[in-house]
């Protein structure tokens, strides 16, 4: 998957990584996109045991390299002492504001390389979410019909912020669960 996935995102993530400004075009907020929902795929194995992905998500990835279509990638700007971070919660409780408070077990993780920060959900439902304020997060997937997006956002997280960013939709109270 590394031609498919990782050298065309390359010329896309890179600026982001330094800071730089970058406008997005469709193409290529699915690109990162999918990048990143390959990112949290990898990272749920990281756990011991590790909690595998679904198989109908890692066919997905396989055939479109794209994110499966219940899928949420979120991207900000973060400006910290952390050059790199990522958690992964694989099977952690989400509680989703679509309307009234919706509880679904979802692939969550977050992902920071320099500056560029990236939130990935992967519900086990399909469910609409709110969106965060978009002076911070800007959403990736699904597409929001928006022909381009500019980043960074006009907000950025910083350390006292990430922890925000990190647990945005999880329900700390409730223990993580397989997703199979």
């Amino acid at each position: 998957m590394e031609r498919k996935l990782e050298r065309p995102c390359q010329p896309i993530l890179g600026p982001m990584i330094r800071g730089w400004d970058k406008t997005l075009d469709q193409s290529e907020q699915a690109v990162l996109a999918g990048w990143a929902a390959k990112v949290a795929m990898v990272m749920a194995y990281i756990h011991a045991p590790p909690q595998p992905v679904k198989r109908e998500w890692l066919d997905w990835m396989y055939w479109h390299q794209r994110p499966p279509a219940n899928w949420y990638v979120w991207m900000a700007s973060y400006n910290g002492q952390r050059p790199t971070y990522f958690s992964s919660d694989a099977g952690a409780h989400a509680s989703l504001p679509s309307g009234p408070m919706v509880d679904v077990y979802a692939q969550a993780a977050t992902l920071i390389i320099g500056y560029a920060a990236l939130k990935i959900l992967g519900p086990t439902s399909v469910v609409r979410v709110e969106e965060p304020g978009r002076d911070a997060v800007i959403r990736l997937w699904p597409l929001t019909g928006e022909t381009t997006v500019r980043w960074p956002p006009p907000r950025h997280i910083d350390d006292r912020r990430l922890p925000l960013f990190v647990d945005m939709f999880l329900d700390p109270g409730q223990p993580p669960r397989p997703l199979s």
